[in-house]
C-alpha cells in the first residue's frame, strides 16, 4: 500500500515513527517525528499505523514537483555570481551509519534544468532529473554503501536560464570518474560552506580541451619567458613586498590532520586559537590587512571572531570580505588606517 501525506507510520525494524510530510519519490518519503525533525526514509522501512483522515481529499506530492514561474522569478541572486558552478554532496544520515543523503548544489545565479546520471561499466542510468533554483541545494535521494559501490562514473548535464532577461549560456556538462572507496576513508567528510554538518563535497567540472602548440612555438615562448623573468626580477620582488594583505583559512581541515572525535566546542577552540595567533603575527609583521576565511556554516565562528575583535581590538576596523571571492564566508580586518 502506497503511503500518503498525513499517514501515521512507525519504523519496521526500529523504535519510533512519525507522520508523512512529503513524498520524495516512488520509494522514499519524508516523515516528521515527535520532535518535529524531518527525516527521509525508504518506504519499505515503514509500517502504516493510521491512514490520514482526509486521505481521499489529499493530493500526494509529485516525485518532481513543478516549479512555477513566480518561484523562479523570486530566485535568490548574489552579486557577481553568474559563473556556473555546481557541486554534488553527501551527508551522513541520522538513523543509519551506512546510508548517505545525496544533494545537488547550484552555486550561481542561474536556475538549471538538470539530469544526473550514474554509470556502471558502459551502462548509464538516470538517477534524477528536475530543476534547481539559483544559489540553493536540493535533496536528491538516499544511497547505501552498496548503491555507491555500483557507481563508476557520473554525468551532470544542465541547461541554464533565468526568468528575466539574461545572456544565453552554453549547456553545462560534467562527466567524471567516481570513487566509492573514499566513503571508507577518514577525513573525507569535512567542514564546508553548504551544510552545518560535515559533508563530502565534490565539485562538478567540465574538462576544457587544451589547444595544441607546435614545438617551435613552445621553445620560442620559453625563451621569451626566461628573458622577461631576468629583466623583471627586481620589479617582481618589489611587487611582492607591496602585497600587504594576508589570507588565513580557518576551515578545520586546514588546521589539523584528523578532526574525528572532536566536539563542536573543541573545533571552535582550535579555530579561535589559530585566529588569535595569526592576527597577532600579522600585526607584528606589519601587514595592512588580513582576511579570515571562516565559511558560512551556522555562523558560530564568524560571530566569535567579530565579538573578539570588538572586545579586544576596538581600534581595528573590520567588514565582510569580497563577496565575489568569498561569498559571505570571510571577514576582512584593517590592521593599519
Amino acid at each position: 500500500m502506497k503511503l500518503q501525506v498525513g499517514d501515521t507510520v512507525r519504523y519496521l525494524n526500529d523504535v519510533g515513527g512519525g507522520v508523512v510530510r512529503r513524498i520524495l519519490s516512488n520509494s522514499m518519503v519524508e516523515i516528521a517525528d515527535e520532535s518535529g525533525f524531518e527525516i527521509p526514509v525508504q518506504e519499505h522501512e515503514l509500517v502504516l499505523i493510521e491512514r490520514a483522515h482526509n486521505a481521499e481529499k489529499q493530493e500526494i506530492t509529485e516525485e518532481k514537483p513543478e516549479i512555477s514561474k513566480q518561484q523562479i522569478a523570486q530566485a535568490v541572486e548574489i552579486e557577481n555570481n553568474d559563473t556556473p558552478q555546481f557541486f554534488m554532496a553527501f551527508t551522513r544520515t541520522v538513523r543509519k551509519a551506512n546510508m548517505f543523503d545525496l544533494y545537488l548544489i547550484n552555486d550561481c545565479n542561474y536556475s538549471v534544468a538538470y539530469s544526473l546520471l550514474f554509470a556502471h561499466g558502459s551502462v548509464w542510468n538516470v538517477c534524477e532529473t528536475g530543476i534547481i533554483e539559483s544559489n540553493t541545494k536540493l535533496f536528491v535521494q538516499q544511497l547505501s554503501l552498496e548503491d555507491l559501490s555500483q557507481i563508476e562514473k557520473l554525468s551532470f548535464q544542465a541547461l541554464l536560464f533565468k526568468q528575466k532577461e539574461f545572456e544565453l549560456q552554453p549547456p553545462f556538462v560534467a562527466t567524471m570518474a567516481f570513487s566509492p572507496v573514499k566513503f571508507h576513508k577518514p577525513g573525507v567528510f569535512t567542514v564546508n560552506d553548504f551544510f552545518e554538518e560535515d559533508a563530502y563535497v565534490i565539485k562538478l567540472h567540465t574538462k576544457q580541451e587544451v589547444p595544441k602548440i607546435a614545438t617551435s612555438e613552445v621553445q620560442d615562448l620559453q625563451k621569451k619567458l626566461r628573458a622577461d623573468l631576468q629583466e623583471n626580477t627586481a620589479f617582481t620582488v618589489k611587487k611582492q613586498e607591496k602585497n600587504h594583505t594576508k589570507e588565513v583559512d580557518l576551515h578545520l581541515h586546514e588546521l589539523i590532520e584528523n578532526e574525528q572525535g572532536l566536539l563542536p566546542e573543541d573545533m571552535i577552540a582550535i579555530q579561535m586559537r589559530s585566529f588569535e595567533k595569526e592576527l597577532a603575527a600579522a600585526i607584528a609583521q606589519g601587514y595592512e590587512k588580513i582576511v579570515f576565511i571562516h565559511g558560512v556554516g551556522n555562523g558560530t565562528l564568524k560571530t566569535r571572531i567579530r565579538t573578539t575583535l570588538e572586545r579586544d581590538y576596538p581600534k581595528l576596523f573590520f567588514q565582510d570580505a569580497s563577496f565575489q571571492k568569498y561569498k559571505f564566508g570571510a571577514t576582512l580586518v584593517y590592521l593599519k588606517r
